[in-house]
Order: C-alpha cells, then structure tokens, then sequence
C-alpha cells in the first residue's frame, strides 16, 4: 500500500497468477529468478539491485524507470531466450516494452541467456542506446547473419562458454559503433565462427569506439572474414586513439588463410598468455597508428609473413617473453614504419623465408634478442633499403641447414648493424657487410659467441665497419678467410678469435684502428695465417699459430687528422691535442662536471662558451659532436662556427621549441635545411657535420648525420651541394661556440660529452665508427707502444719476415720463421720463457731486458733457441741487483749468480 514499506518473497522458479505486477521503488536482497510470472512486470520506480541478479520473463518500463546497484558487484537484469526463432533478431528490445525509458546507473547490465539452438536472420545486437546488455550463451546451436556489440555509448558483450555460435556468410561483426564497446568472449567448450571480418573499434562513425576480445580455456574462435583480406582487425577506423585489444589465455584462434591486424586505423593490443593462433599474415600496426603484440606463452603460426609496422607512419611492437612463433615466410621487422621486436624468450622459427629488420627506404627495424632462440631457414636481411638494427644480448640465432645462410647487414642503399653483447650466433655461410649498392653495415662484436666461416664484404666495401670489442669468433670451416678485405676494423676491447683446430686466415684488411687498451687474443689449436699482426694494443697467441704471410712494421694505424678534441674530462675547456689553454665561457665554476659541460638556460646568450677561433684549417673538414638536449627552448643553437649571422653554419636542436624538425643554418647562401630529425629532451645525440670540398668542380658537399646512442639508429640526415663554396673562404672562423646565437636565440639548456674536428670530410663509416667506440675514446696512434703476449701454447710464426715490435710479454710461447725485433722495453718477471725455433731470429740490439721483480730473483732461462733459432745483438740490461748478472748469448738468456761469465754474441 501507499506509504507502506514490505518483503515480498517469490521463490525462485515460481509461477503464480495475478492480474498485474507493477514494481516501485524497492530493493532485492537475494537473486531473484521470476521467470515463473503469468504477467508482464511493470516498473514505474527505482530498482536497487544492490549487487544481486533479476530474472523476468518480460518486462514493461514507464517513465522514470531506473535500475541501480549500490554494491560493488555488478548486477544484472536477465531475460530468458527461449526456444523460439526471432526472425528479425535478437537484442535485448525483444524483452523489454518501453526500453528507451528504461535508465540504468551503477554496475547494472541487461543479460538475455539462452542455451537451446536457434536461428536469427537479422541481428545480435545487445548493448545500445547507453544501457550495457550482454547475450549470455551456455549451449546450443545458435546462428545468425550479423553481429553488432556496444553502439551509442553501450557496451555489449557476446559471452559463449558451450555450444556453437555462427554467423552466416556474408555477414559482419563489429565491436564498438558510435562510442560504444563491443565484446567478444568465447571460453569453456564453446566454439564461435564468424563468416564476416571481426572488426574491433568499428568503422561505422567517427567515434571513440572500442572492442576487445577474449579467448580462453578450451574456446575456439573461427574468424573467416575477407574484407579485404582481413580476419580480424584490432583498432579498426575507431576515429580516436582508444586502444582496442584481444586477449588469449588458452583456446584456438582459426584465421584461415586471412590476416590478423592489430592497429589498423587505430591503436590495437593482442595479449597472448596460452593456447593457439593461426593466420595467413599477421600485421601489427598497419597504417598509422601503433600496434603491439605481446606473447608470453602458447603458439603463434602464420602461414605467410609477420609485418610490425606495415606503412610510413605506422609503429608496431612485438614482444615474446615464451611461448611458440612460426613464421611461414617473410618475418618483417619495420617494412615501411617502424617496427620492433623484442625477444625475451620462447622460439622464433622462419619455416620458409628470412628475418628483414628495415626494409622499405621509410623502415627502420629493431630486433632485440635477449634469451630464447631464433631460427631462420634462410637469411638475417638487415637493413635492405631502410635502417635495420639487430641487437643480441643473449639466447641463441642459428642459421644452419641452407645454401643461403647469410647473416646480411645492407642491401641497396639501407644502413645496417648488427650489435653482438652476448648469446650464441651461428650463420653457415657467414656475414656480409654492405651487400649490394650504396648500403652501410656495421658488425659490433661486445660479448657472446659467434661460429662463422667468414665475414666478407660486398660491393659497397668502403661502407663496411668491423668492431671487436669482446666475446668470441670461432671459425666455422678450415681454409676459410674469417675477415676478408674487411674496409674498416676497430680494436675497442678484449677480443678472442679461436680458430678451434681449423686453418683459416685475415686477408686484406684496409683501415685498422685500434682504442688503447684494447687486446686481440688468438685461441684454439689451428694456424691463423695474416697479412700484418692486428692492431690492437695487445696481441696475445694464447694457442695454436699466428703466421704472417707479409711483414712491415704493423705500427698501430694512427689518427692523425684528429685536429681538436675537448671533452671536459679533466673539469677544463682545454684542447687535449694541441694543449692550448682553455676557450672562454660565460657559465657558473661548476658548468664542468662528471665529464661533461652542462649550458643551463637563461637569458638570451647569457650561457655560452667559446672554444676559440679558426679551429678549422682544411676545406675538407667534420665537426663532431655528442650532446644531449635538456629543454625544449626557442630556436637554441647547439653550436656556431662563424662570425655573424650572414657567415656561419649552426645548428638547431628545436625550431620553434616544440620538438620540432631540427636543422643546420649554412650561411651565406646555404639557407635553412631541415632533416636532421624530430629530437627529444634527455636523450644523447651523436652529430657529424661533414663538409667534402671537390677541387676539381670548386663545390662542397655538406653532410650531416645525427644518430640518437641509445639506439644507434638515425634519427635523420641531410646532404646539400653549394657550387664555388669553400668552408675556409665563405665562413669567416672568429667564433666557434657551444649554445651561442648569431640571432639571440634561446640559450642552449645542453649538456656536451665531447667536441672533435677532424682535418678530412670523414665517411658515414667512419662517423659510426666513432658512434661505436663513443666519446672519451683513446685512440691508439702510430708510435703508441704495442705488444705482442706469446702464451705457453702459442708460436708466432713470422712467415720469413721481419716485425719490429716496441713491447713483449714472455709467457712460454714460440718465434720461428723470420726475426723479430724488439724495440722496446722487455719488462722481465721471475720465471718468464720465451722459445725461438726452426729459423726464427730474436734480435735485442734496440731492446732493454728489465727485470721487474729483483726482490723475488732466483736463477732461471728466460730465453731457449732450439734448432736454428738464435738471438742476435746486444740489449741494454736494468735492475738487476748486485750480486746477479742477466746472461745473453747466441742460444740463451738467463738470470744467474755472478762469476759464471756473461756470453753476449
């Protein structure tokens, strides 16, 4: 009655007649299944379902008829199905007369359930009109000719967890429509097929839509749309930037011979933690929106290719933690966008085809293998016509079984590199740096294990760069050239080369450039057979042979166009080639510190420093820098070289401060150029401009490339030819500063790492040669000493030859076949031995023999001929106490007591 609060109880499942029920405000307190009713309930009030459940038969709304829920649960208002076909579909407007006046607020959603067969020939479309409703199916045959879930605002969820579900051909299935959320759920036995392309994040209005899809337990979804080729597309047109996702916990996901694309016109996630996906080509990211992909279980298999980051514009990600990936032909990395590839486990198989990191002129590709095991049948294609970067850090690339197992860095005019910090690489044929064109390759060797017959390079041979800075190659094939004609290595760390039994040689070798400190070791039984000894600091044989098939004097190769270097490590401005005293700054005392120069912001100019003036002397010339931006301010100028802003080249880090294209400002008639890439605060920048005068023609080409360190990848470049320019006449030198404007600009907020000029227009091998090794690198130069380390295992067979050397370690090993001159100091310790047989000559005549360790002396013989080995002259001796003679003849060197006699021939 009026006014009168009761409990009315109905048990569940109960049927009793009444002429009418009408239902005012009220609130349930247990889940309420009145399926039983004899009428049509009437609800005129607000319903609380505070957490429990509704069952009706039907139901009829008045104006102002509200569902809520105060409780955290959701809550629903279920309507049976039925047996019944519905010819004009089925949605939730079947089972509620008045349906527009029904609001709903809280967690509540309306649920139709049904679990007997039944055929719809329109469509199933719960979720509309801003009221959340979901079609519930626990068995059954059901089929229907379309599906739409979630429009206007709604969400709407298909939830399958037995029976079969199926639309008919023809039919389409979009997910989210006019702002809506649409959903897919398919778990249990359940098996759901679609004819039509699922499309998450519809098309059909430019609005913020979003789907998403799940697939778990023994679950099984078809997907057999052709729109275009296209099983199911993640992010489809939704308008805005709202991702969409699909997530697998188990079950199968059928694509036929169609694509899966995650990211089409949208931003799009698969999640896959087990089961099963198999598809005709899989892209992530398609157009121009980013797209990921993340697998940390289960099985992945294409029948054809994987792109990550299909077109110009678009970025896909795909990272594997576990699990299975195989690919059926082509793996894709970064076509025409970007792409990358992240491997933190689980086993990536290419049945058919390559790995292709960068391959379109727009794509840049990274692939970072970390642990897990990657198998192409055929090649690594890196860097075909884009920018290609493969980093491995650990786990296992194998390329065995083929004709064609190459590991391939460049082809055309793509920029390749490789980065070896750990894990095991095997190629069977090897690795070509710079295939074919004008590419660029570079092969970083940090750490880790690599099995290879040879490294060769290919038709762009001065592109080529080789750095071994640590780990391990290990020859594949006896008679093979492990480097062969390689144009440019570098000794950077402590490197070994096993020639494991097997006889393989270096021919070759163009320029060689050597950081102090670094060390090549030759290890394994076997000859390694060299046109000039290596040019590391250090050259240790450790085993096996060493044998030289040239001599020379195999002086490290010199730097010696370095004209300028400041890198701010001994806290001054001052110049570590020439010595000249410090530029002038108008910074605080504490600008340099932890290595580097630190420009804060300010007013205009007011934090600058000048390095001084005419520090280029040549037409040919680079200016290198490493800098990183710490603030977006309006048109701050890195550096200056010039003298007013009619004769000056600079360079701009953010034009109009937001981020923008950067750009170098060549006066006087060079313009403003823009290329160099769209930079970012807090991120270290390596920079070369390069300026290549032709004496022929009177003109001069000016280069830049800008690579962000981190990566290692480009973030642009520039060229442009200025007819009768020379730098030395055009550039009036007075100033050469660092976050100064000719304009009064934005002052600079920079942080520098080190400045260099070089005397010569360096290669874009070189500048990344300098990216390898990095700022603060000691360069070895031609008289730097060096040293040979013969281990007790190892000969140095000269090959007939003569090779002065500055320094050697003793460590038990072997001379033979030509003379080796010691130019050096031979620093002696207690127990040192060193062997000189069949032919080979020890000559100490330039040599000092100092024992190192007096206060551990005892007598012993430091050098043995054997055969016809001898040594000849006669070196100078140090710090041997008294009382102790180092004894030098023809056939020995000892350490003994004195009153023996001293022989020196």
């Amino acid at each position: 009655r009026d006014g009168v609060s009761v409990d009315l109880q109905i048990p569940s499942g109960s049927a009793f007649a009444c002429k009418s029920m009408a239902i005012g405000d009220c609130k349930l307190t247990a889940d309420c299944d009145w399926t039983g009713l004899s009428v049509v309930p009437v609800v005129s009030g607000t319903v609380d379902l505070d957490g429990f459940s509704l069952a009706l038969p039907r139901l009829s709304a008045a104006e102002g008829a509200t569902f809520s829920n105060s409780a955290a649960s959701p809550s629903y208002v279920k309507f049976p199905a039925g047996a019944a076909d519905y010819p004009d579909g089925l949605n939730e407007q079947l089972f509620c007369d008045g349906y527009d006046n029904i609001s709903l607020s809280g967690n509540v959603e309306l649920s139709v359930e049904r679990s007997e067969s039944a055929t719809f020939s329109g469509w199933v479309a719960p979720g509309a009109g801003g009221k959340n409703a979901r079609y519930f199916q626990t068995g059954g045959e059901v089929t229907a000719v379309n599906v739409s879930l979630g429009t206007s605002g709604s969400r709407g969820e298909l939830v399958v967890t037995n029976g079969t579900f199926a639309t008919t051909e023809g039919g389409f299935v979009f997910l989210g429509a006019n702002g809506g959320t649409g959903v897919i759920d398919v778990g249990g036995d359940a098996t759901v097929t679609l004819a039509g392309p699922v499309n998450a994040g519809s098309n059909l209005s430019p609005h913020d839509n979003h789907g998403e899809i799940y697939v778990r337990d023994n679950g099984v979804l078809n997907a057999n749309g052709a729109y275009g080729g296209r099983a199911i597309g993640l992010g489809y047109n939704g308008g805005y930037d709202r991702s969409c996702f699909m997530e697998q916990s188990g079950g199968t996901v059928n694509a036929g011979d169609n694509q899966v694309v995650v990211g089409v016109g949208n931003t799009g996630r698969y999640t896959m933690s087990g089961g099963v996906l198999n598809a005709g080509n899989i892209l992530v990211a398609e157009t121009t929106q980013n797209g990921t992909f993340n697998q940390s279980a289960g099985t992945v298999n294409t029948k054809w290719e994987l792109h990550l980051g299909r077109w110009n514009g678009a970025k896909g990600v795909y990272t594997m933690d576990g699990g299975q990936l195989n690919v059926g032909t082509q793996m894709y990395v970064g076509p025409d966008g970007y792409g990358s590839f992240v491997q933190n486990g689980g086993d990536v198989k290419i049945l058919n085809g390559d790995v292709r990191p960068g391959q379109n002129a727009t794509g840049v590709g990274v692939y970072t293998l970390n642990s897990g095991t990657l198998r192409p049948k055929y090649w690594f294609q890196i860097g075909w016509n884009g920018t290609g970067r493969f980093v491995q850090n650990g786990g296992e690339a194998i390329l065995t079984g083929q004709n064609n197992n190459w590991v391939c860095l460049g082809e055309s005019n793509g920029n390749a590199t490789y980065e070896m910090n750990g894990g095991y690489l095997e190629a069977q044929n090897g690795v070509y740096l710079s295939h074919t064109g004008a590419a660029s390759a570079m092969f970083i060797m940090n750490g880790g294990t690599v099995v290879v017959p040879t490294f060769v390079e290919g038709t762009s041979a001065a592109n080529s760069t080789l750095v071994l800075g640590g780990g391990t190659i290990k020859a594949a094939a006896d008679g093979a050239t492990i480097f062969n004609s390689i144009d440019n290595i570098i000794y950077s760390g402590d490197f070994t080369l096993d020639t494991d039994g097997k006889d393989v040689g270096i021919s070759g070798t163009g320029s060689e450039t050597a950081l102090s400190g670094s060390k090549f070791t030759k290890a394994g039984e076997g000859t390694l057979t060299a046109d000039t000894l290596p040019a590391a600091s250090t050259v240790k044989i450790a085993a096996g042979t060493l044998a030289l098939s040239s001599g020379g004097d195999n002086t490290a190769a010199g730097v010696e166009s370095l004209a300028h270097r400041w890198s701010f490590n001994d806290g001054t401005l001052a110049d570590s080639v020439t010595g000249s005293a410090e530029g002038t700054r108008n910074v605080g005392d504490n600008a340099i510190s932890g290595g580097m120069l630190h420009l804060p912001g300010g007013a205009k100019n007011s934090k600058h420093v000048d390095l001084g003036a005419n520090p280029v002397a040549t037409d040919s010339a680079t200016l290198e820098f490493w800098f990183t931006p710490r603030a977006n301010t309006v048109w701050p100028k890195m550096f200056c070289l010039g003298a007013d802003n009619g004769n000056v080249v600079a360079f701009t880090p953010f034009r109009n401060s937001n981020g923008g294209p950067s750009g170098i400002d060549v006066g006087p008639n060079g313009g403003t150029w823009l290329g160099t890439g769209t930079l970012s605060t807090g991120v270290k920048y390596h920079l070369a401009v390069v300026f290549d005068f032709n004496s022929e023609t009177g003109a001069t080409t000016i280069r830049a490339y800008c690579f962000d360190t981190s990566t290692g990848l480009l973030a642009g470049t520039i060229e442009q030819t200025l007819e009768n320019w020379k730098l030395t006449e055009k550039i009036t030198q007075n100033y050469f500063c660092l976050g100064y404007s000719f304009w009064n600009d934005g002052d600079a907020n920079i942080d520098y790492d080190e400045v260099r000029v070089w005397n010569k227009a360096l290669t874009r091998t070189e500048v990344e040669r300098n990216l390898a090794t990095g700022p603060d690198a000691a360069f070895e130069t031609g008289d730097t000493v060096r040293k040979i380390d013969l281990a007790s295992g190892g000969t140095l067979d000269l090959g007939g030859n003569t090779l002065r050397q500055p320094a050697i370690a003793l460590g038990g090993g072997t001379v033979r076949n030509g003379t080796l001159a010691v130019t050096g100091t031979i620093d002696l310790h207690v127990g040192d031995s060193l062997f000189v047989h069949d032919g080979g000559v020890l000559d100490l005549s330039g040599a000092t023999v100092r024992l190192a360790d007096p206060e551990n002396i005892e007598p012993f013989q430091f050098i043995t001929c054997t055969g016809s080995g001898r040594i000849s002259g006669s070196p100078t001796v140090e710090n041997v106490p008294e009382g102790w003679t180092c004894s030098i003849d023809g056939r020995r060197g000892r350490i003994k007591k004195t009153g023996f006699g001293v022989f020196i021939r």
